[in-house]
Parts: C-alpha cells; sequence; structure tokens
C-alpha cells in the first residue's frame, strides 16, 4: 500500500461564509422587506377579489329583499317599462 503524503501549507483560513456582524444590515432588512411584502401581493389580490364578489352578492341579496316589499323596483336585466 503506497501513501502519497505531501506538505500542507494552509495559510489565512477562514469560513466562506460570513459572520452576522459582517452582513449589512440594512440591504437585508430592505430585501427581507421586498420579498415579504412581494410574496403576499396574489394573496391579497386573491382576497380582495372575493371580498368585492362576496360584497357585491349581499348587496344583491339585500336588493331583492327589498324588491319584494316595493313591487316598483325591477332588479333584472330585462325590466321594461310599459
Amino acid at each position: 500500500i503506497e501513501v502519497d503524503e505531501m506538505a500542507r501549507f494552509v495559510r489565512h483560513v477562514r469560513s466562506k461564509v460570513p459572520a452576522n456582524d459582517t452582513v449589512p444590515g440594512r440591504v437585508v432588512l430592505l430585501v427581507e422587506l421586498f420579498l415579504y411584502v412581494g410574496g403576499n401581493i396574489l394573496f391579497n389580490v386573491i382576497f380582495f377579489q372575493g371580498l368585492r364578489c362576496t360584497v357585491h352578492g349581499v348587496l344583491l341579496h339585500f336588493l331583492a329583499h327589498v324588491r319584494i316589499l316595493d313591487y316598483c323596483l325591477a332588479v333584472t336585466h330585462f325590466s321594461s317599462v310599459i
């Protein structure tokens, strides 16, 4: 069995990833804020569209009840004045 040995010259041993003290703080906070806000944009759009449809449906339901009380109100697509 042959073992190849070579001299180990070690210079300036340090980690490849910097410590938390050397990371720029403001840039990291801005990036985290951007990712936090940007990650929720699609969720917010879907949520507000659903909320808008719900409010619209409740208003139509309310108008249907008011229409029952007053026959002069017509909430139909083909309402015509005769």
